[in-house]
């Protein structure tokens, strides 16, 4: 039986050093398959060179667009800067809530056999937010309602003895 796709979330942010890395993060019955949307370096400019280098960098921001509903995820694994998680490789997954955003932190088996860790931010779409709001609920509740929603999606694609390694925080 083929893969199936579970969900689509639409926006997942993982920063550092290099700055911030924005996703679109497709889960299906046997992965989660980050797809890199956009690369912003402006940050890496601002901690290095402080304004003057968050200036210089502001060019070097580059965006993609990918139809999540028609893409195979064989070939989205396949993109350049794709991260593919199996879900049988996870070592352990953590949820974590807070009071403006939610993380997910993933420890997994790499093929190579290397503990991997791979942490993202759950970040709402703008869209998904002032929809919220408009509706009369504050940014916290839109936030935490994308949180959850990310929730149930990853307890309705992991398998059993993947599930059971996981930290449902709410």
């Amino acid at each position: 039986m083929g893969e199936r796709k579970i969900g689509l979330v639409p926006r997942v942010v993982r920063g550092g050093m290099g700055g911030a890395m924005w996703y679109g993060l497709v889960v299906t019955d046997r992965r989660s398959i980050f797809v890199l949307e956009m690369a912003d370096r402006t940050s890496l400019g601002a901690f290095a060179f402080g304004v003057v280098g968050a200036a210089l960098t502001a060019g070097m921001q580059s965006s993609k667009a990918y139809d999540y509903q028609a893409a195979d995820p064989d070939v989205l694994s396949g993109l350049k800067d794709t991260v593919t998680i199996p879900h049988e490789s996870i070592e352990s997954m953590q949820f974590k809530s807070g009071s403006m955003s939610s993380r997910i932190l993933f420890r997994y088996r790499s093929s190579n056999g290397k503990i991997r860790k791979f942490d993202v931010n759950l970040v709402p779409p703008d869209r998904y937010v002032s929809d919220r709001v408009a509706a009369g609920r504050g940014r916290k509740d839109a936030v935490t309602e994308y949180a959850n929603e990310v929730r149930t999606l990853f307890k309705r694609a992991l398998p059993l003895t993947t599930s059971m390694k996981v930290e449902w925080n709410q």
